[in-house]
């Protein structure tokens, strides 16, 4: 069965759909992760439904790290309100340690009323 020029995809094109490099997607497809590869004058295309696929699997997995990462952090408390000190020191720009000035927090809140 042949495949029309309209399915594939060249490799700047797939980079674009990935939102990757062109680099990588052409590691992505040098390691078969999007396979097949079709060689068209010494071109690789690959095609465009393989790529869908891929890019679905990829959201996929973001998806569920991102949910992990929430739930380490929820974990150990960085969402706990209590954690946080009610006063930041604010530094020269400079990067100098020295507190030039202590904010208090509750005056930062825009919502403050």
């Amino acid at each position: 069965m042949k495949t029309s020029p309209s399915e594939l995809l060249s490799v700047h094109e797939l980079a674009q759909l990935l939102f990757v490099s062109p680099r990588y997607a052409r590691r992505l497809m040098q390691r078969h992760a999007l396979r097949p590869v079709t060689v068209i004058r010494g071109q690789k295309f690959v095609k465009r439904q393989k790529a869908a696929t891929y890019r679905r699997k990829m959201k996929r997995r973001q998806h569920a790290a991102l949910g992990r990462m929430i739930a380490a952090s929820d974990h150990a408390g960085l969402y706990d309100i209590e954690a946080y000190p009610k006063t930041l020191s604010i530094v020269d720009m400079a990067g100098s340690l020295k507190p030039q000035k202590r904010v208090d927090i509750e005056d930062m809140n825009p919502w403050k009323s």
